[in-house]
C-alpha cells in the first residue's frame, strides 16, 4: 500500500453511545443462547485477518462445520491449526484453496465443502483487498480496475457459488467497509469505489431474494495484511471484535437487522432496545440523505434474472418500474375484485410453482390495481381530500385514529388481531416521520381502517363503502412484500385481516387463496410449535398465540364454508389448547350492556368451535369419512352432534342464539351473529349427514329407491359462502 506515512484514521460517530474496540459478553460466541450448533459456516478469505477470527468465533460457537477458503495454502493450514484449537469437539473445520476471481474455482471449492458437510447455512462474504492509496488523478487504469476484480468480482463469484448450495433460512454477513458510506478519505478513492459498489451489489441481490438474510458489516479498524507488509496504518480494533459480532449478527437475536448496515463497534444492547424502531425503519441503510426515494414495481412477465433458494420459504421479485398511477375510483365492483383475485391467483401460482423450479417468477396481471389514492371521497362523511404525492397516502392523524380508536374498542375486543399498544405506537411514527414509512405499517393501517368501517354497526354510507374497498385495495396491493414476511408479525396479522374482508363482501372468494397463505406464514413464524410461541416479552408471546388461535379460527371456518381441507392440522400443533396467559386474558371478553357483570369470552367459543368444526370436516367430508361403513358414519354423527350440544352448553345465557332478537347492543350483535352462523352451519352438517344416512337405509329397498328418484337432495356437498362475517 502506498502513502501510508500520512494516513490518518478519523475520529468516528457512533450510532450508539457506547462504542467497543474489543470483544465483551454480550457477543461471546460461550452464550448458550447465540449457539451455532447446527450450522455449516463457510468464509471467504479465512486464511489471515478478520477471515481467520470469523471462523474462530464460529468455532467456539459449536458449528456443525467451519470451511475457510483462500487463495494461500500455507495461511489456510494455519488458520485450521488455530481455528480447530478453539473449536468445540463436534465441529469440522475444513479449507478449500480457490482464487475468488476465478469463478470456476470457487464453486469446485464450494461444492466439495458440501459434499463433505452439507448445504451451507452461513456464508461471510470476507475477502478483499486495498489497492495502492493515491489520488484519483494519479491511477493507471489497470491499478484502479484491480480494485474492482478484488472487491466486487471476488464477492460476485463467491454470491454465484453459494446459491445453489444454501440451506434453509440462508444468512449472508458481508464483511464491507465505512468507505461505502462516509464522507470521502484521502487517497482511498479505489478501495471506496470498489467496496461502494460491492455493497449496491449485495443489496439488489438481497433485494432480488427477500427471502435470504442479508446484513453488511463495518468490521472495525483493524491492522491486517490487507494493508501489506510494509503498511504504517495503526489498528483501533482488536480482530476478535468482527468475529465475536458476526456471531451475534448470526443468531435470532439479530433477526431485526436483515437489510441493515452495521459497525461491528456498536453496542447490541442499545442496538436491541431499539429493534423494533430500526427494524420498521430506513436507520441503518446507505442512501441519499434527505431524500426517501422509493420505486413502485411489477412483474410482467417470467425471467431468469433472478436466483432463487430451493430451500428457502418462497418470494417474489419485481422487475418493471410501473407506468403511473390509475384513477382512485376504478368504477365497478367486478373489476375491482377482478384484479384482486388475479393478483392472489398470482400468489397462489407462485407460491406453488416455486417447489418446482427455483427460477420461476410470479405472474401478474399487465393491469394491477393502484397502489395509491389521490382522493379519500369524504371519510365517513368528514374526510378531506389527502396530498397524492405520497406513495403511502393516508388522511390525516385525526382522521384515522377516530377509526382507529373505534376498532380497537369494537372488532379487535373479539377478534384481538392487532395489539392496541404497539400498534398506536406504529401509528403515531407513521405520522411523525414520514422518511421511515413501509408497506407493512401502512398495510396495516389500511385494513384497520376498512375493518372499521364495515364492520360498523349502522348501515355504511356509500362514501364509507368506498373508502373501505380503496384501504382493502391499497393493502393488497403490497401483498406481494406481505407474504414473505417473516421477521414480525404484521405480514401475517394484514393476510388475516384480509381474510376477515374479503369475507365481508359480495364476492368471498379470495379469502380461500388468503387462507392459505396465512396458513403458511403461521407455519414459517413456527407459531404452531411451542418454540415459536415462546418469547421473554410476555405481552409478544401472547400476541403470537391470538394469531396462530384466529389463522385456525378462519381455516376451520372457511373449510366448512368450502368443503375443502384445512390447513392447520392438530397433529402438527405443538399447542392443543388456549395457554394459561390467554386464559388469564381480557382479549375476547365482551360484556352486556344493561349488566356489565354477565361477560362471555367470544374468542375462546370461538377456539373452541373451530376445534369442533375441523372435526366436522375429518368425519362428514375427508376422504377418509367417504370410506366409512355405515356404523362409522353413525357412531361420527353421534360423536358430532354431542360435541356441538356440550359446547353450546358452555355459551352463557344473554349470548345464546335465542338471546339475539333481544340483544340491545349493535357491537354485541355484530360479534355473536357470526359465532352463531359457524355453530348453525355445523347443525345443518350434522342433519344433513343423518338425511343422507336414513336415505340410504331407505335406498336398500327397491321400493324406496322408486320414491328417492330425482327426489333426494343433492349428496355432494356444496360449498357455503355466506357473506355476513365478523
Amino acid at each position: 500500500m502506498d502513502n501510508t506515512d500520512d494516513f490518518a484514521i478519523p475520529k468516528w460517530v457512533s450510532f450508539t453511545k457506547e462504542w467497543h474496540t474489543k470483544p465483551y459478553p454480550d457477543i461471546s460466541p460461550s452464550r448458550s443462547d447465540l449457539s451455532a450448533t447446527g450450522k455449516n459456516v463457510v468464509i471467504t478469505g479465512g486464511g489471515t485477518g478478520i477471515g481467520r477470527a470469523v471462523a474462530i468465533a464460529f468455532a467456539k460457537a459449536g458449528a456443525s462445520s467451519v470451511s475457510i477458503l483462500g487463495r494461500r495454502l500455507d495461511r489456510l493450514e494455519s488458520s485450521v491449526i488455530a481455528i480447530s484449537a478453539a473449536a468445540q469437539s463436534h465441529t469440522q473445520v475444513l479449507y478449500r484453496i480457490a482464487d475468488l476471481t476465478d469463478r470456476t474455482q470457487v464453486e469446485g471449492a464450494l461444492a466439495s465443502i458440501t459434499s463433505a458437510v452439507g448445504k451451507v447455512d452461513i456464508f461471510v462474504n470476507n475477502a478483499g483487498a486495498l489497492p495502492p492509496m493515491k489520488p484519483v488523478a494519479k491511477y493507471d487504469t489497470a491499478t484502479f480496475m484491480r480494485a474492482f476484480n478484488m472487491n466486487v468480482l471476488t464477492s460476485l463469484n463467491a454470491i454465484h457459488a453459494f446459491i445453489p448450495l444454501a440451506g434453509t433460512d440462508p444468512i449472508l454477513l458481508n464483511i464491507s467497509s465505512n468507505l461505502a458510506h462516509i464522507q470521502p478519505m484521502p487517497s482511498m478513492s479505489a478501495y471506496a469505489a470498489s467496496k461502494g459498489a460491492q455493497l449496491k451489489m449485495v443489496e439488489h441481490f438481497a433485494a432480488e431474494n427477500p427471502e435470504l438474510h442479508v446484513v453488511s458489516i463495518q468490521p472495525g479498524v483493524i491492522a491486517t495484511e490487507i494493508a501489506g507488509p510494509d503498511s504504517n496504518v495503526q489498528g483501533q480494533d482488536e480482530v476478535e471484535l468482527p468475529g465475536h459480532f458476526c456471531v451475534w449478527l448470526a443468531s435470532a437475536e439479530a433477526k431485526f437487522l436483515k437489510g441493515k448496515f452495521v459497525w461491528a463497534n456498536w453496542d447490541v444492547s442499545e442496538l436491541l432496545r431499539r429493534s423494533e424502531e430500526i427494524r420498521d425503519s430506513r436507520l441503518l441503510t446507505v442512501g441519499l440523505a434527505g431524500v426517501a426515494m422509493r420505486a413502485t414495481y411489477v412483474v410482467v412477465g417470467k425471467s431468469d434474472v433472478m436466483p432463487m433458494f430451493p430451500n428457502a420459504p418462497p418470494a417474489s421479485y419485481t422487475a418493471h418500474p410501473a407506468h403511473g398511477l390509475q384513477d382512485f375510483i376504478m368504477g365497478s365492483q367486478n373489476r375491482r375484485f377482478a384484479d384482486i383475485e388475479s393478483r392472489l391467483a398470482a400468489v397462489e401460482r407462485s407460491l406453488r410453482n416455486n417447489s418446482v423450479s427455483q427460477n420461476t417468477l410470479m405472474e401478474e396481471p399487465s393491469s394491477p390495481a393502484p397502489t395509491v389514492t389521490s382522493d379519500w371521497a369524504g371519510l365517513a362523511g368528514t374526510m378531506s381530500p389527502i396530498d397524492n404525492s405520497d406513495h403511502f397516502a393516508l388522511p390525516s392523524l385525526d382522521q384515522v385514529s377516530a377509526l382507529v380508536n373505534k376498532y380497537f374498542s369494537d372488532y379487535n375486543q373479539a377478534m384481538p388481531l392487532f395489539y392496541q399498544p404497539q400498534f398506536m405506537r406504529m401509528l403515531d411514527k407513521w405520522f411523525r416521520c414520514p422518511h421511515e414509512r413501509h408497506e407493512a405499517s401502512w398495510a396495516s393501517i389500511n385494513v384497520v381502517l376498512a375493518l372499521a368501517l364495515q364492520h360498523a354497526p349502522s348501515a355504511a354510507t356509500a362514501s364509507e363503502d368506498q373508502v373501505s374497498s380503496e384501504c382493502i385495495k391499497n393493502a393488497q396491493s403490497v401483498l406481494n412484500h406481505l407474504v414473505i414476511r417473516d421477521e414480525d408479525l404484521q405480514g401475517l396479522q394484514v393476510v388475516l385481516a384480509l381474510v376477515i374482508l374479503f369475507l365481508g363482501t359480495t364476492r368471498p372468494q379470495p379469502s380461500c387463496v388468503l387462507i392459505g397463505t396465512a396458513v403458511k406464514l403461521a407455519h414459517r413464524l413456527k407459531l404452531h410449535l411451542q418454540d415459536g410461541l415462546n418469547d421473554t416479552n410476555t405481552e409478544l408471546a401472547a400476541q403470537k398465540e391470538r394469531l396462530l388461535w384466529i389463522t385456525y379460527i378462519l381455516d376451520r371456518d372457511i373449510s366448512m364454508r368450502t368443503v375443502e381441507p384445512y390447513g392447520l392440522q392438530d397433529h402438527d400443533m405443538e399447542i392443543d389448547t388456549i395457554s394459561a396467559t390467554l386464559k388469564g386474558d381480557s382479549a375476547g371478553i365482551l360484556s352486556l350492556p344493561d349488566d356489565p357483570s354477565r361477560t362471555v369470552n367470544i374468542f375462546h367459543l370461538r377456539i373452541q368451535l373451530a376445534r369442533i368444526q375441523g372435526q366436522m370436516y375429518d368425519l362428514t367430508y375427508s376422504v377418509r369419512a367417504r370410506r366409512f361403513s355405515g356404523h362409522q358414519q353413525d357412531a361420527a354423527l353421534e360423536k358430532l352432534t354431542h360435541l356441538l350440544e356440550s359446547w353450546r352448553k358452555t355459551v352463557p345465557e344473554g349470548f345464546r342464539v335465542e338471546d339475539l332478537s333481544t340483544c340491545a347492543s349493535d357491537n354485541i350483535l355484530s360479534q355473536l351473529l357470526p359465532l352463531h352462523l359457524a355453530s348453525s352451519i355445523c347443525v345443518s352438517v350434522t342433519s344433513k349427514v343423518e338425511i343422507e344416512a336414513a336415505a340410504d337405509q331407505l335406498a336398500q329397498h327397491s321400493s324406496g329407491r322408486k320414491i328417492m328418484l330425482g327426489t333426494l337432495p343433492i349428496r355432494q356437498p356444496q360449498p357455503v359462502m355466506y357473506t355476513a362475517y365478523d
